[in-house]
């Protein structure tokens, strides 16, 4: 009979075999398919399988092992499960930016950018923050690159006008 064992029950009796689980005999009769895996592990390390030539003929034993993988037993996790006390409708906020959406994070997609144009009115018409904007504003630094950019602006708008008086002069 020609050897064919699908490669997980192979790993799977090598392994059961390395930590003495199975017996040799019962190892060679999985890679022959003459028991399965489940059973030789019933067997344990001490027995052996009885007279598995006479065994071929009975049913679900000595057959060649289609591509289907064997039935396993199902393991049970051992150690503590996580699990969230908080579920996920909960941790849902309205963004920040004041479009009420709820979000997981502070901001919906893309609105982090609307905060930089709140900021850049709260500069120039003091348009009213929140104190959670405001907080935020402060603490990833746009509040100082909207002012620095819109003091670069307006030295721009200064020099623009200086050269136009300069034109204008020398005329």
């Amino acid at each position: 009979m020609t050897n064919k064992t699908l490669h997980q029950t192979r790993k799977g009796a090598d392994i059961s075999l390395a930590k003495r689980q199975i017996s040799p005999a019962s190892y060679r009769a999985v890679l022959d398919g003459k028991i399965s895996l489940h059973a030789a592990r019933e067997l344990g390390r001490d027995q052996e399988p009885d007279d598995i030539s006479d065994a071929a003929d009975a049913p679900g034993q000595g057959q060649e092992i289609s591509g289907a993988p064997q039935e396993q037993p199902a393991v049970v996790p051992t150690g503590p499960r996580l699990t969230s006390r908080i579920s996920k409708n909960d941790r849902l906020s309205p963004c920040i930016c004041g479009c009420g959406r709820l979000v997981q994070k502070r901001f919906a997609a893309g609105h982090d950018m609307v905060m930089f144009r709140a900021a850049r009115e709260h500069i120039t018409e003091g348009r009213e923050l929140s104190g959670e904007q405001r907080e935020y504003l402060e603490s990833s630094g746009k509040m100082e690159r909207v002012r620095a950019r819109l003091a670069e602006e307006d030295a721009r708008k200064r020099e623009a006008e200086a050269r136009k008086t300069i034109r204008k002069g020398g005329r």
